[in-house]
Formats: structure tokens, sequence, C-alpha cells
């Protein structure tokens, strides 16, 4: 959050906001609380919050269905935006999945993994935004440097979305 306030960004991404997961890290436990007390602190309230929902490489902790994940990020973590991704980096969302943060939310519900310009007209309708990284790279590896022929190819599949 002090990042974001220096540099005068716009939001903070946060991969487990609210209860805890089993992740190759070790345990992650969402502190909520503590980034909220913290934006308030620094008088940055216009600071969004933009919190992964079943966050992706991750188990969570207890068995907790995605409707109750959505909730507890909107209600109790006060997230601005809930993100939806696949199981892995580059993996497709599923729609079911971002269906039911849909419906369990009133905030913006960004896809955060998986869009492609062959998936992006189906996805489309559902969310409100796009995370796009890895695909924009060679073989869309995220290890690989970005691939202008894909970016373009990208836009060109969005762009036809918005007409």
């Amino acid at each position: 959050m002090a990042i974001v306030v220096a540099t005068g960004a716009q939001f903070i991404r946060i991969n487990i906001h609210t209860g805890a997961a089993v992740t190759d890290q070790g345990l992650i436990q969402g502190k909520a609380h503590n980034t909220l007390r913290l934006r308030n602190n620094l008088k940055a309230n216009d600071i969004l919050i933009f919190a992964d929902v079943a966050v992706k490489h991750a188990s969570p902790l207890g068995k907790r269905d995605i409707e109750l994940e959505t909730r507890d990020l909107t209600e109790r973590g006060l997230a601005d935006a809930i993100i939806v991704t696949g199981k892995l980096t580059g993996s497709v969302t599923n729609i079911d999945e971002l269906k039911k943060v849909k419906q369990n939310t009133h905030l913006p519900v960004l896809v955060g993994s998986g869009t492609t310009p062959d998936n992006i007209e189906r996805i489309h309708p559902v969310a409100d935004g796009f995370i796009v990284g890895s695909y924009f790279k060679k073989n869309g590896k995220a290890s690989n440097f970005i691939e202008e022929k894909r970016v373009k190819e990208f836009i060109k599949a969005f762009s036809s979305l918005r007409h």
C-alpha cells in the first residue's frame, strides 16, 4: 500500500486478502484489516484494492466455496474489485466460477488469467475487465518476451466486441 501511495498508482492487487491458503510459499493468511487500516492511516482511500478469489497456485485452508469467498471479499474485506483466475498462470478462467462470483457481489469482476482472442467473445459478457499477461508473451509462456503480433491479435478481437 505504501508503494502504491508513493508512486501515485491507483490500485493494489492482493492475492489473499481474506481467509488463508496453502501455497508453494507456505501458508498465507489474508490481512484485510491491516491493509484497510494502513490505507486509512495513509489517507489513501482513493487507492483501490483488487483482490483475488480462489487465487491460482493455492488451495484454501478450509473447505469454502467461491460464493462465500466472494461475499467475504465484498462485505468483510471491503475490496473494490474481484479477480477470478484459472488454476495456473495463463490457464483459462472457469466461466461457471466467473458467473458465481458475479452473482455474489456488486463489485467489478475481472478475469485474471487465460483470456485469448479465441475465448474473449464468450467471456466478455460476464466480465467487467481483463488482466492479460502471459498470452502476450511468445508461445503464451510467461517467461518469454512480449510478442507484438499476439498483442495486435488480442486488441483486434477485443475491439470487435465493442462495436
